[in-house]
């Protein structure tokens, strides 16, 4: 269980979370919901340890491997999408190890014919395949999800979600995903947990 209790987050003079608690159930999919500007990327960074925070605890997290998926795509414009999805398995696996599991993402997200290709050159929806497909090949303990579809077809995003359950199925991880809505994260997620305004 990762614990967060009486958390407290200032920016400024605006405080984002206020003696803020949660627990996250280990190895399932939870859900974090909440409106734009709802704290839910701030959240996902504090556990992250990207950000700071003034007052609480937060346990659960000692020696865990996180993967996060940002807004944001976060490539490597220097290497092509075969190369930013491997990088990031370096040091964990053997070489015959990351080339399996590389292609295996790439063939899952349906990037194999662009493998040789650079960031600069992809579409926006083929550069979030590629900062999703290197996430989910990389040996997490916890993995924070933040809006990860965001311009996605329906279709292509619900092909990746299926293949992000057969690989918890197969290998139960702790999820955290934060959405806009319940009707984004149905039948994908075993918990949802919903900050609602008073808790900020």
């Amino acid at each position: 269980m990762i614990k967060i209790k009486d958390l407290t987050k200032v920016y400024g003079e605006k405080k984002i979370y206020n003696k803020f608690s949660m627990e996250i159930k280990e190895e399932c999919i939870t859900a974090l919901l909440a409106e734009s500007g709802g704290g839910k990327t701030t959240l996902l960074r504090i556990v992250a340890g990207l950000e700071n925070y003034q007052e609480g605890t937060i346990e659960g997290l000692l020696g865990k491997k996180i993967a996060f998926v940002f807004q944001e795509d976060r490539l490597l414009p220097w290497l092509t999408v075969e190369q930013n999805i491997a990088f990031v398995l370096k040091g964990c696996l053997t070489e015959d190890e990351i080339a399996y599991k590389t292609e295996d993402w790439l063939k899952k997200l349906q990037l194999e014919e662009a493998k040789h290709e650079y960031p600069k050159s992809l579409s926006g929806g083929m550069r979030r395949r590629v900062a999703l497909a290197r996430a989910f090949c990389y040996p997490y303990d916890l993995l924070l999800l933040d809006e990860p579809f965001k311009g996605l077809q329906r279709q292509l995003k619900k092909d990746i979600l299926t293949h992000l359950l057969e690989q918890q199925k197969k290998n139960p991880k702790t999820i955290l995903w934060s959405a806009h809505d319940e009707e984004e994260v149905k039948g994908y997620v075993q918990e949802i947990k919903r900050i609602k305004k008073g808790t900020l």
